[in-house]
Formats: structure tokens, C-alpha cells, sequence
């Protein structure tokens, strides 16, 4: 019998009498039976030999007789060659792997502005408010830089401050928000100060002029 084809019996006359190979099995010429699909492969109907799950796959399973059986490769990890029963490794740091990602440094995945990317990345890390990062590639949190002073970066992932802080505030390094009250990041402008917009600090009122309130730019 040939490949993909089986016979159990004896007294075959001619290749009609030899049977497909079931799904999830493989069969070389001359089979009697057919053979387990072995793991990191799958074996349609009629399978002389075992085809391999693609890269970006992996199975550690045998029977399978389809490729949508072979398991995409888990997020943060890559699957570089054909026929893994189990994922490559880790995805590069600096970089982000997908689900089903072949590579460990994959074109689609370099770790973006805002973020960073520890090995085994799935997916950047966001810096935190109060914080900025106008570089790809990163790997760790000392990435993400302060705020700068008279400037305020309220939301994750920021590439760059979102804006100065607000007049009759002054903002410090670090600050999350354009009116900071909180002391350590920045402060509402205190009597006899003024505090103009993007205001590091208060400044002390002119000789010969006061401020009665707080808040006065």
C-alpha cells in the first residue's frame, strides 16, 4: 500500500484494497496499521507522514489531524521553529510578544514610547502617572522619567508631559495633575506668592504689593 494508505489483511490484490489512513494517525507505504500522530505535529486523513505544527506553535498533544489543533504560542513567549512540543522561551527584553508570535524579537512588537518591556513581555508596561518616557525599546521602570517641574503628566503610557500646570498652582517634579494639592508634587500658590502658568514654584510678591488669597496668578 502507499503512503497515506493501510491494510490489516492479507490477500490484498491491488492498491483499491488498502484503506486512507484515519485522522490523526500517519501511514508509510507497506502500513498494516496506521501510527500515532506524534506530538508538535498533526496528520490529516491520508497521512503518509507527520506534518509538523508551523512556527508560532506548538503541541504537546499527539492524535491531532489539524493544524488549527497545533496551540498558538502563549503571549510573552515565541515559537521560532516548526514542530515545538512546547514554546522556545521568553520574549526578549525591550521587546512585546503576541499571541502566536514566531519571534523573540518580533518586528510588530518593539516596546513603544510611554512603556517598557521586561522579558517576557506580552505587552508594555505602562509608565505611571506623574511619569514619562519618550523612548522605545525599554526594558525597565527607570525608564519612565519624572514629570518635569511646571508640568503635569496625568495619565499612563505618556510620551511626553501632558502640559503645564495650571496659573495659580506650581507643579514640582512628578506632578499627576495641573492643580497638585498634595504638598509633595506641587501646591495651590500660598499667600503672598503668585504662581503664573507652568510654575515650578511660587514666587515671592514684589515689594510694595500683597496677595490676600491663595491662588492668585
Amino acid at each position: 500500500c502507499r503512503n497515506g494508505t493501510y491494510r490489516a489483511e492479507a490477500y490484498g490484490r491491488q492498491q483499491s484494497d488498502c484503506g486512507l489512513c484515519q485522522p490523526g494517525f500517519f501511514c508509510p507505504s507497506g502500513s498494516q496499521n496506521g501510527t500515532l500522530c506524534p506530538a508538535g505535529a498533526y496528520c490529516p486523513q491520508g497521512s503518509g507522514q507527520p506534518i509538523q505544527c508551523p512556527p508560532g506553535t506548538y503541541s504537546g498533544t499527539t492524535g491531532l489531524h489539524d493544524v488549527s489543533q497545533c496551540l498558538m504560542c502563549d503571549a510573552g513567549m515565541f515559537c521560532d521553529q516548526p514542530g515545538l512540543l512546547e514554546p522556545s522561551g521568553e520574549c526578549q527584553q525591550g521587546f512585546y510578544c503576541q499571541l502566536g508570535s514566531s519571534s523573540a524579537r518580533p518586528e510588530d512588537g518593539v516596546c513603544f514610547p510611554g512603556g517598557y518591556c521586561p522579558p517576557g513581555s506580552a505587552y508594555p508596561l505602562p509608565c505611571p502617572p506623574g511619569t514619562f518616557n519618550p523612548q522605545n525599546r525599554t526594558t525597565g521602570p527607570l525608564a519612565c522619567v519624572s514629570c518635569t517641574p511646571g508640568s503635569y503628566c496625568e495619565s499612563e503610557f505618556n510620551t511626553v508631559p501632558d502640559g503645564p500646570c495650571d496659573a495659580g498652582f506650581f507643579c514640582k517634579r512628578a506632578s499627576s495633575s495641573n492643580r497638585p494639592v498634595d504638598g509633595t508634587t506641587g501646591d495651590i500658590c500660598p499667600l503672598g506668592h503668585y504662581c503664573q502658568q507652568g510654575a515650578a514654584s511660587a514666587t515671592p510678591a514684589r515689594p510694595g504689593r500683597w496677595r490676600p488669597r491663595q491662588a492668585l496668578f
